[in-house]
């Protein structure tokens, strides 16, 4: 039983490391055809936002804006992957060995 409660102290410990680290991400992609660049931390916060204006004089405003927020949606759904990776290295062992402990109700965003 000792065993059970040192994991529940532990949670606060770990949750915090998780917190940090994706405070710490960047997400960088750019769009497949390269006209756009975007730059994400772990807060969804966009950092940088860059279109190639070369390529974007080919393009009418309706495709520029698809590709714009499909790059955005790309760099979200990437972040959300490496959120739920640092939640589940951070809590994963924790998570194990208590019964209906589910790490995806901690994660942010959900």
């Amino acid at each position: 039983m000792f065993g059970l409660f040192g994991k529940f102290n532990e949670i606060p410990k770990r949750l915090k490391n998780a917190q940090e680290r994706v405070r710490q991400l960047v997400i960088e992609v750019r769009s497949e055809n390269g006209i756009v660049y975007v730059k994400i931390n772990g807060l969804r916060e966009i950092l940088e936002l860059k279109i190639d204006e070369e390529k974007a004089k080919e393009l009418s405003y309706d495709q520029l804006s698809e590709i714009i927020k499909e790059t955005i949606n790309d760099a979200t759904k990437t972040l959300h992957i490496q959120i739920q990776e640092i939640f589940e290295d951070e809590l994963g062992d924790i998570a194990d060995g208590i019964p209906g402990f589910d790490i995806k109700k901690m994660m942010p965003f959900n």
